[in-house]
This record gives C-alpha cells, structure tokens and sequence, in this order.
C-alpha cells in the first residue's frame, strides 16, 4: 500500500508560497494545497516511481504549477 505524505520544502520555499496564499481564501486555497500535492506526487511516480511510505516534498514548482491551473473564485476588489 502507497502512504503518501505531502510535506513542504525547506523556508527558501515557504516565503513564495505565503506570497500566492495572499491570493486566496478557504476552498480556494484547499484546491491549491490539492493541486501542488498532486502535482508532486505525479513528478514523483514519473520519475522514479514511489515506495511505500516515500515522503514525497511539495515544492515551490509545485505551487507554481498549481497557481497556473487554479483561480481564485473572488476578485481582490470584492476582498477588501
């Protein structure tokens, strides 16, 4: 069985990552989290395959590709 454990990249990573966070709020923000794991966890089977129990980094890449996929469902101005 396949236990995969999202985990995020050292701080270097985490800073960009708060930076798009700005960007969204509650389901928003869940799809992203979504997204980016999933993203690393496709990286990860293509390109080495995973073993059981591999933990498996989410990375700033990862963020970024999600970012590209995923939309906020309201504007900054409705925001603020």
């Amino acid at each position: 069985m396949l236990t995969y454990i999202p985990t995020l990249h050292p701080v270097s990573d985490r800073f960009v990552i708060l930076i798009m966070f700005y960007f969204f709020r509650g389901a928003d923000l869940a799809a992203l989290v979504r997204e980016a794991s999933v993203s690393a966890l496709k990286e990860a089977i293509l390109n080495k395959g995973t073993q059981s129990s591999q933990v498996i980094s989410v990375r700033k890449q990862h963020f970024e590709t999600a970012f590209r996929k995923i939309r906020p469902s309201v504007s900054q101005k409705v925001k603020f």
